[in-house]
C-alpha cells in the first residue's frame, strides 16, 4: 500500500491521509479526557 502511494501525489494528499486522522484522534482524546475530569469533579 505504501509502495503504491510512492509515485508522488500532491502533498495535500499525504496531509489528508496521514496528518488529519492523527489530529482528529488527538482532539477526540482531549475531549474524552476533559469529560472524564469534569465528571470526576
Amino acid at each position: 500500500m505504501a509502495l503504491w502511494l510512492v509515485p508522488r501525489p500532491p502533498n495535500q494528499f499525504y496531509f489528508k491521509v496521514l496528518v488529519l486522522p492523527e489530529l482528529y484522534l488527538i482532539l477526540l482524546l482531549c475531549l474524552v479526557f476533559s469529560l472524564l475530569v469534569t465528571w470526576a469533579m
